[in-house]
């Protein structure tokens, strides 16, 4: 699919290719980041410029040095920032080179009292559908995060949390590739990798912990499905006094009670002393209850659930019902009561909901409470954020984990990525970003304006967004939320040198043309009416809807729904369904092919009409049009889901789609296909695609963009060689890519490290050897 494009069958877009083992490196292209790093004026509150990012999933913050802060990221792998007390700090990425970004966890091995130990954990952990890279298990670092080697034995789990002293290791895995009782649970290894035990095989482990005052005790959440695994074990908490090699239940019946038979998302967190534990539950998306107990876990007294009432409705911290993920606790360090508590958004309230809500959040922000256990019931909460500050300031939402930093001042992480509260155990304080120059947001889609030079992404959970100036890291959010397909027609105002940008959120969304000059200043804003002509169904939105403009036509767009491809001949305001009962695959994927040289009706789409999973059931497959007014045919049944679909923009007749792990080629419109992956094996699943065309249309190319890097294959072999694109990409999701010839650039946008660019394409890059 070409997302952003000019008349592209006449384009200059030659492309030349570095080859996978390079021969020397003088005129070797690295490539670029485009950012974000800053994203501002996102859904945080009470902070300057509400700076927002990405997903974070866990903190390790230095026992001795408040600035020194390490971060394992959802999709963009671990960082280091060494000035975290700074306005902006500055943050370096750690693991670009890694097999996998999709992490987890990462903790300093308590054995190491130079605290230059590290081990970080592999996992997916993704708001969009965990999507991930490969589940590598374990590297550990001895120098501060600078090289990083791998501890062996536990790829494929999906690792929530690790232990690390020595040569003793305690993950807790809650999903595995291979999902089966033997590979959930506890592991304990005691020869620093080399062998492992199954300490813990009840079922899934979705929090563990250790007792800072003891690092021989353990505790973690257990569910056992009703005795799946093991027949008669009991969901709950467990606790281990010998570093992990063996358990026993200590939650009582009244937390039994609260679980039942439901599957929970457990957090526990031990306080000041190691007699002060604390535990919640979060079951059926919601936080179910809160426990405090003084003596070690031995017994239990219930805390209050933090509420508050919006218009006569009462809201807890989970008003998106998302407590599966987006839950995290932790105790006081210092106060024996205090506990404090994070979810997934504020509420709005009224009838009618709106914003300001009862404590004064004007967005879905972040939703945190402070609890204190030594106040009766019905007063023990009180809310950590807007009426809970200073000024009226809140992190972004979703919430991941919360540590302390030497100082003692409140880091939390969440999908807008990290913050500080100062003063938590009172209203004094404020929240404010350490998100600095993060770089590490899910782009699910991104386009690219040639005639403002401009890059623009749909992000997980971080809104639409655009660049302020190309080249520069600093980016804005355009709309909040979940970020929609984004496209660019910059056909038909090309004559006064003005773009349409199609912007939206989730489940298409206030969907928005917006007009910009070639200097990027904004024209004008309006809105498609999307009205359904000819008695067709009505659009039924997909939580990200694909769509394309025409290669030729920019008055023509294809909106990819959940029941239907529709097709709009001026610019979305009315629409025809061309493909009743077929269902475009989106979410990430580039599945929109439309127009070429000699016939603007060509259009191609990877889809489905049934199950849409595998293929398996031959609905799923390569739909084709070829006339204005006619049908989309099946032409082809793949393997599994269709990736991406390209058309050359010279011909119509030739095209190309990814599957999960494998390159086709089609000459003749889709009647028949050749697989030309070849070596292309080796980098994980193929995510986008995108067609190269030569000026002298003598031999044109295709780039395919993998979980490990972007890969090019020329016409003149056949398409049987694969070449590696540029250097120092580092090995995040490739989820789109877009040429531009006018600019010889190729842009990618990544999901979970922002955007980036290779310069120089035709002119600086030498032709090297392939692979093949």
């Amino acid at each position: 699919m070409i997302k952003c494009i000019k008349n592209r069958h006449n384009l200059s877009s030659k492309c030349l290719i570095l080859g996978l083992f390079f021969i020397g490196s003088a005129l070797a292209q690295d490539w670029q980041s485009l950012g974000p790093g800053p994203l501002l004026y996102g859904q945080s509150e009470g902070m300057p410029d509400t700076p927002v990012i990405g997903a974070i999933h866990g903190i390790a913050t230095h026992p001795t040095n408040e600035n020194i802060i390490y971060v394992a990221t959802v999709n963009g792998g671990v960082w280091k920032t060494s000035n975290a007390m700074d306005l902006s700090p500055d943050w370096m990425p750690l693991t670009d080179n890694q097999n996998s970004l999709s992490m987890t966890d990462i903790v300093f091995d308590f054995s190491d009292v130079s605290f230059q130990t590290l081990v970080a954990s592999f996992g997916r952990k993704s708001s969009l559908g965990s999507v991930g890279g490969s589940r590598e298990g374990l590297i550990k670092t001895i120098d501060g995060g600078n090289t990083w080697f791998p501890v062996n034995g536990m790829s494929g789990k999906n690792i929530i949390n690790v232990y690390a002293n020595g040569s003793t290791f305690v993950t807790a895995v809650d999903v595995a590739d291979s999902y089966t009782c033997g590979n959930i649970g506890i592991f304990k290894s005691t020869n620093g990798g080399t062998n492992w035990s199954h300490t813990m095989n009840l079922g899934n482990t979705t929090g563990m912990v250790v007792d800072p005052h003891d690092n021989s005790i353990l505790y973690a959440g257990v569910n056992t499905y009703g005795g799946v695994c093991s027949p008669g074990a009991v969901s709950g908490i467990y606790k281990s006094i010998d570093s992990g090699s063996s358990w026993i239940k200590v939650s009582d019946i009244a937390m039994d009670t609260v679980v039942g038979s439901d599957t929970c998302h457990y957090k526990i967190s031990v306080g000041s002393t190691s007699d002060i534990v604390f535990a919640g539950m979060a079951c059926q998306g919601k936080l179910a209850g809160v426990f405090r107990s003084d003596n070690g876990a031995s017994t239990w007294t219930a805390m209050d659930i933090p509420e508050t009432n919006e218009s006569g409705t009462m809201e807890g911290i989970h008003p998106g019902g998302q407590g599966g993920l987006h839950f995290s606790l932790v105790a006081d360090p210092s106060n024996n009561n205090i506990v404090y508590v994070g979810g997934d958004r504020q509420p709005a309230s009224g009838t009618s909901p709106s914003f300001p809500n009862s404590i004064g959040a004007n967005t879905y922000s972040g939703r945190l409470f402070r609890g204190d256990a030594s106040q009766s019931p019905g007063f023990q909460w009180a809310p950590l954020t807007h009426s809970g500050t200073a000024s009226n300031s809140s992190p972004h939402a979703d919430s991941r984990d919360m540590q302390f930093d030497f100082q003692g001042n409140l880091l939390e992480s969440d999908d807008g990525g990290i913050y500080r509260r100062t003063n938590p155990t009172n209203s004094s304080g404020d929240w404010v970003s350490i998100n600095g120059n993060l770089r590490v947001t899910e782009q699910h889609d991104m386009a690219f304006d040639t005639t403002s030079n401009i890059t623009l992404s749909g992000n997980q959970d971080n809104g639409t967004s655009r660049q302020d100036t190309f080249n520069s890291g600093s980016w804005s959010v355009i709309s909040g939320g979940d970020g929609g397909d984004v496209v660019v027609d910059t056909l038909s105002l090309s004559g006064v040198s003005q773009s349409i940008r199609y912007v939206s959120f989730q489940n298409l969304q206030v969907l928005r043309r917006i007009t910009y000059d070639n200097n990027n200043n904004f024209i004008s804003i309006d809105y498609p009416s999307l009205i359904v002509l000819n008695g067709g169904d009505p659009i039924s939105a997909q939580f990200v809807t694909p769509l394309s403009i025409n290669n030729l036509n920019g008055n023509r767009l294809i909106i990819g729904a959940g029941n239907s491809v529709y097709e709009s001949l001026d610019k979305g305001d009315t629409v025809t369904e061309v493909g009743p009962g077929i269902f475009t695959v989106g979410t990430g994927r580039n599945n929109i092919a439309y127009g070429a040289a000699g016939n603007e009706d060509i259009l191609y789409i990877g889809g489905c009409q049934g199950s849409c999973y595998d293929g398996s059931d031959g609905s799923d497959g390569v739909f084709v049009r070829t006339v204005s007014n006619g049908s989309l045919n099946h032409v082809f049944t793949p393997n599994d889901l269709i990736q991406g679909v390209i058309v050359n923009p010279s011909d119509p007749t030739e095209a190309f789609i990814i599957e999960n792990l494998r390159v086709l080629h089609t000459i003749n419109t889709g009647a028949n296909w050749t697989d030309i992956t070849g070596s292309l094996s080796n980098f994980g699943r193929f995510r986008s695609i995108e067609f190269l065309t030569d000026s002298n249309g003598s031999d044109n190319g295709v780039a395919v963009g993998a979980d490990k890097g972007v890969y090019i294959s020329k016409e003149s072999t056949n398409y049987s060689s694969w070449s590696v694109l540029g250097t120092n990409m580092p090995n995040a999701l490739v989820y789109e890519l877009m040429y531009h010839s006018d600019n010889d650039k190729l842009i990618v946008g990544t999901m979970g490290r922002g955007s980036f660019v290779l310069s120089g394409v035709l002119n600086d890059l030498i032709f090297m050897n392939g692979f093949e």
